[in-house]
């Protein structure tokens, strides 16, 4: 089954569309997300009833903030032990990742309103569920 998947998708860009759509339908049922990918799926959900906040964002990467306060404290080291390059360059880093995230999080509370209608919840739910079971 998946080899005649495999093949049909090679030849998705030769067939009429409705066939094209038809395919793409078998190839979701069989997709086995990644660790990563749930993550983003379970998130998603949880948001699907209640408002995406700047805070609720936020909440979720604290600990990856608070070991992105560890690179300042070597920068400060590093400048006071002698070495000012390497502690600017270290201090540098880290208000260049946190401002990426920061970018990030504006980015999705942004746009919010339109992925929350695109998602199709129903699909979200059996995608999560499958790999529950599957991990079980």
């Amino acid at each position: 089954m998946v080899w005649i998947i495999q093949r049909l998708s090679s030849l998705r860009s030769h067939l009429p569309v409705g066939v094209a759509h038809w395919i793409v339908g078998i190839e979701q049922i069989t997709m086995k997300p990644t660790k990563r990918q749930m993550m983003l799926l379970r998130f998603y959900a949880k948001y699907e009833t209640k408002p995406l906040t700047l805070l609720c964002i936020a909440r979720t990467f604290w600990l990856l903030w608070l070991l992105l306060l560890v690179p300042p404290a070597m920068g400060c080291w590093f400048i006071w032990a002698g070495w000012p390059v390497i502690g600017w360059l270290f201090i540098g880093m880290s208000i260049g990742a946190f401002l990426r995230d920061v970018n990030r999080i504006l980015s999705l509370s942004r746009t919010w309103a339109v992925i929350h209608e695109i998602i199709r919840w129903e699909r979200l739910k059996e995608l999560i569920q499958s790999y529950e079971k599957d991990a079980a």
